[in-house]
């Protein structure tokens, strides 16, 4: 079966943008047990290379990582695709100033911990046109 096939079966492709490996296994299973494809990528740096060499209906991405936070991640996508979903998983959601967020080009905070009830909701993100 090639890629094209298998989208065809999928809900859609997400991109998991985490620096913690046990993050990533969680929800890349999560999420192709709920019929998603995933990839994954363990830094800022490697999302960003994987975004810009494949095509995904949503991002999720931590804030904290070393090197490249989350914001960084999507102010980078943003300047070749204005329209992708991106959501930014974080622990401080209290901390964020709205108008930062905004400017990054996330669409939504799913604040850790977080339900996967919460993770669905943000899946909903996905155009039903994909």
């Amino acid at each position: 079966m090639d890629r094209d096939d298998a989208e065809q079966g999928s809900k859609g492709r997400i991109l998991v943008v985490d620096d913690h490996p046990r993050v990533r296994e969680i929800l890349g299973s999560f999420l192709e047990g709920a019929g998603f494809q995933v990839r994954t990528a363990p830094d800022g740096p490697t999302g960003v290379a994987l975004f810009s060499a494949d095509r995904f209906d949503l991002i999720l991405v931590d804030f904290r990582m070393p090197g490249m936070t989350g914001l960084e991640v999507a102010t980078l996508v943003r300047r070749t695709n204005v329209v992708i979903p991106i959501v930014l998983i974080t622990a401080l959601a209290h901390a964020l100033e709205a108008e930062v967020v905004a400017n990054a080009g996330i669409n939504r905070v799913l604040s850790k911990p977080f339900t996967w009830d919460e993770l669905m909701s943000c899946l909903s993100l996905i155009p039903a046109s994909r």
